[in-house]
């Protein structure tokens, strides 16, 4: 009884490690494989047109808006003042005193001219951290925004499989939040560049190649037409099968 009590449970392994290892081969010779990804959109950073004083900004982080909407007024600066003011952003805690005078022979010139502050592209306010009042430099960003209506899902695979991947080609994406449910994509874009390679350093540097050899991953950008109408974060882990 023992000794069948035995075989029992050796033929049950048996067949458990064999259907395990027939599972692994068939996903292995379907799909290219990875969990190595994570939900983006395109982002952009809004920056002042010019050096000066936000008059008005009444965005928050979380707001949607539209491409080309005026998200806030800033009262442009003379280049005198810009450069008086543009180290002072920099040591606000050095300079309060400095800046105090500064405000107040602002406020004695009434015809200041104003300038607004809009989006280049519509989406969502992921950060931003600036108030009224405050001076802003031309070119500094003062908002993130991201066109979460475009999220798209990018995947690292390994080199040795990259060639199994092709644009078009159709994905299976699953989300770590909704783990049972699986949203429809297509290979949109596959990266020209390995690994770290950019910023590896010059050629010289690297003209005696690598002393050791490691498996490098190509990202893979790929486009999900519908999350099916779910609560979509930016950098939500995912798992992606992509057929072969």
């Amino acid at each position: 009884m023992k000794r069948l009590m035995i075989s029992v449970i050796a033929m049950a392994f048996l067949v458990a490690v064999i259907g395990g290892g027939a599972y692994y081969f068939n996903q292995r010779s379907l799909y290219v494989t990875t969990d190595n990804a994570q939900v983006k959109a395109d982002m952009v950073a809004i920056s002042p047109p010019a050096t000066g004083k936000l008059k008005e900004w009444p965005v928050h982080t979380g707001d949607s808006i539209e491409k080309n909407e005026i998200l806030g007024k800033e009262e442009i600066l003379n280049s005198g003042q810009g450069k008086m003011l543009a180290p002072n952003q920099q040591k606000r805690s050095e300079d309060k005193l400095k800046s105090s005078r500064q405000n107040a022979n602002r406020a004695k010139q009434p015809n200041m001219p104003v300038s607004n502050i809009t989006s280049p592209i519509s989406g969502v306010i992921l950060r931003t951290n600036v108030v009224p009042g405050e001076v802003v430099v031309q070119g500094q960003p003062i908002a993130m925004v991201a066109d979460l209506s475009k999220a798209y899902v990018l995947a690292y695979i390994d080199e040795n499989q990259i060639a199994d991947v092709g644009v078009g080609k159709e994905v299976d994406v699953e989300l770590d939040a909704y783990p049972d449910q699986v949203f429809s994509g297509k290979v949109s874009e596959i990266g020209k560049t390995a690994g770290d390679i950019l910023s590896a350093g010059s050629l010289s540097q690297e003209s005696g190649g690598n002393s050791t050899k490691e498996t490098e991953r190509v990202p893979v950008k790929i486009a999900v037409s519908d999350f099916a109408g779910k609560n979509i974060i930016l950098g939500m882990n995912a798992i992606v099968k992509i057929h072969k």
